[in-house]
């Protein structure tokens, strides 16, 4: 077929390593990709590029790039004038949390008639999309693109394409730094457990759940705290210190017992650990991918934020079975030694295929 001009809009981690892969292969299929880039998807945008200069390969032009945070670091961007002066044929754009410029370029393609490709990398995720309409949606699952489905009125494709989270999780190959650090762990105590944190409007409450929990939970046990590196060090309203610094003064309780393994390997921490818990952090479907156990903390602040992110009013991998979910401070040792049936996991998680997401953009050109 005729090779497209493509461009990409990614904000978050999660949403890079769903846009990533296909905007590499496309550009290796002879089509012009280039970016627009802001937030955690800049650092991983930088490091893909580094590897293509490594192969000798050509970059990934980025055309502009956002500041980590557009409420801490506030930035503007034409997006109607950029969109015209690059003249793309489609746009690809990931649904992040908050969204910004995703949105505000999509919503720009809308204006001038170019079709626009929402591609999704968390349940529900494809509903974030505020002004943007896309023409294809592509999902992770068929509740994914169910929950779009409930959502939107408009006319439009969708397809499933598979879940960025599995797809790493089976093919990662942590450091020997990081199997060192975690095989001492493992020789000091009995279970390791990966605590990993959101944002800050329910994190908190999941420790206080975690605490009451780990305080009834007999046994040699560790927890590696990990918190979302979008908000972490951001400034805590009304008490002049970060959220780390917050969160890590309702940890004390826990002495020890609570440790933290700074790493850019966290996915290979949870493939590591015995179990991961958390809300509905992405690095519960790693665990489970890799067929580890995986807790959701359930909250009423959990609760309201995975619905203002997602309209789903619980998280997906509970509705499975394949993740237990605690409400209130219980004794975790028996959970602890369940793992997830492998035939199941299977059944449910499939790996992202962005060669599948590629043909669906190209059957949008006949």
């Amino acid at each position: 077929m005729a090779k497209l001009k493509i461009l990409v809009v990614s904000k978050d981690m999660g949403a890079s390593e769903m846009s990533m892969p296909l905007a590499e292969l496309a550009a290796d299929n002879g089509h012009e990709v280039s970016l627009v880039i802001e937030g955690l998807a800049a650092e991983n945008y930088d490091r893909l590029n580094a590897w293509r200069a490594e192969k000798d390969e050509a970059f990934l032009p980025v055309l502009f790039r956002g500041t980590v945070d557009f409420r801490d670091f506030p930035f503007t961007l034409d997006a109607e004038t950029l969109v015209k002066k690059v003249n793309p044929d489609i746009v690809i754009v990931t649904m992040s949390s908050p969204i910004n410029l995703e949105d505000q370029i999509g919503k720009a393609a809308n204006t001038f008639g170019i079709p626009v490709v929402a591609l999704n990398d968390f349940w529900g995720g494809l509903t974030r999309a505020k002004t943007a309409k896309a023409d294809l949606m592509l999902g992770i699952d068929e509740t994914d693109l169910a929950a779009a489905h409930r959502h939107f009125s408009h006319n439009y494709i969708s397809a499933v394409v598979g879940n960025h989270a599995v797809s790493k999780a089976r093919r990662i190959k942590p450091s020997p730094e990081i199997l060192y650090k975690m095989l001492d762990l493992k020789h000091r105590f009995e279970t390791i457990i990966l605590f990993a944190g959101g944002g800050p409007e329910y994190t908190g409450a999941e420790i206080k759940l975690l605490v009451g929990c780990l305080q009834k939970t007999p046994g040699s046990w560790v927890v590696i705290k990990r918190y979302h590196g979008k908000h972490a060090n951001r400034t805590a309203p009304n008490v002049n210190t970060t959220w780390r610094e917050v969160w890590d003064s309702q940890f004390a309780p826990l002495g020890d017992r609570i440790i933290e393994l700074p790493t850019p390997e966290g996915d290979a921490v949870a493939t590591l650990s015995d179990c991961t818990v958390s809300g509905f952090s992405t690095m519960m479907t790693t665990a489970v991918a890799s067929y580890k156990r995986a807790i959701a903390l359930v909250t009423p602040e959990t609760r309201k934020s995975l619905k203002a992110q997602t309209t789903l009013g619980r998280y997906p991998l509970a509705m499975t079975g394949l993740v237990p979910e605690i409400v209130v401070p219980t004794n975790l040792a028996p959970f602890l030694l369940e793992m997830p049936d492998k035939k199941t996991v299977d059944y449910w998680l499939k790996p992202y295929d962005p060669a599948l997401a590629l043909r669906e953009i190209e059957k949008l050109f006949g």
